[in-house]
């Protein structure tokens, strides 16, 4: 499952930018009922290759025994992390449809994607640590999960800082690919992607509190964020525009990462400091 997610998402960014490269050599620069297209077709020919990938991948038999009302219940806490989730990720977009103009949500939109393509890479570290934190938590190895989740949280972090200096320094042409118009996004694309960076340091977080048996406590903090990141949003797109949904997404990004990590602090055995981000000989 892990190879598959690693491998859709970054597909779906890579056939994105080359369907787009692709146009710009043969048909100038596109405009932005182009862009939705290419993306469209990048999104479904992803999802066909990653499909094929986790059916090659994937054998899984659910035994005769299994209680498809007690799988549904342990289940509960997960379907209501990933619909917060999915809200959270599309809440911005959503709101500058309602409160700004369809230009403002192309653009919006478009450094977004850009300056989160990195998500994918926390979506497969956690699928990969997800099941070393269970074992490794009840056979009471607390300190060996920390070490393992500092070093993951590091290579993202260092990952992240370089992806946001290069979205500095090379932002404007990059969503120039897009179109000229799409450069007045490149403020949301510093906002963003340092929120993003933010995001990757510590976002394997989620997963000692969800695979610690604390699932509980993650899908009420899934759900208070969501809607702190509505209310900002709002009071943010009304005085900003397009650079305020990008404000609300990176403050509701770093607001998240602190509580978690807090909660993981709090409610388990394991403690995580600021400062352990900084120390490279974890373990040595």
């Amino acid at each position: 499952i892990a190879f598959s997610q690693f491998l859709q998402e970054p597909l779906k960014i890579f056939l994105g930018v080359g369907l787009l490269l692709l146009f710009w050599v043969f048909f100038g620069s596109p405009s932005l009922n182009h862009v939705v297209i290419l993306y469209g077709v990048s999104a479904l020919l992803s999802l066909v290759i990653g499909s094929v990938a986790l059916r090659k991948a994937l054998t899984i038999s659910i035994p005769d025994y299994t209680s498809l009302n007690r799988v549904f219940r342990q289940s509960l806490p997960f379907i209501l992390i990933s619909a917060t989730s999915m809200l959270s990720s599309n809440i911005d977009k959503l709101m500058l449809g309602w409160l700004a103009t369809a230009a403002d949500v192309g653009i919006y939109t478009a450094s977004a994607k850009v300056a989160l393509m990195s998500n994918f890479l926390i979506t497969s570290v956690a699928a990969g640590f997800a099941p070393r934190v269970s074992r490794l938590y009840a056979n009471l190895e607390y300190e060996e999960i920390k070490v393992q989740y500092i070093r993951m949280a590091q290579l993202l972090g260092v990952i992240g800082f370089a992806l946001l200096l290069c979205f500095v320094f090379f932002g404007r042409p990059i969503l120039g690919l897009w179109g000229v118009e799409f450069v007045a996004g490149y403020g949301v694309l510093v906002v963003l992607s340092t929120g993003q960076f933010i995001n990757l340091l510590t976002g394997a977080s989620h997963v000692l509190l969800s695979y610690t048996g604390h699932e509980r406590w993650l899908a009420r903090l899934a759900l208070i964020f969501l809607v702190l990141n509505v209310v900002l949003n709002f009071v943010l797109i009304h005085s900003y525009g397009v650079l305020g949904a990008a404000l609300a997404t990176g403050i509701s990004y770093i607001f998240d990462s602190i509580v978690v990590i807090s909660v993981v602090n709090r409610k388990t055995e394991l403690t995580v400091r600021i400062m352990d981000f900084l120390k490279w000989n974890q373990g040595d």
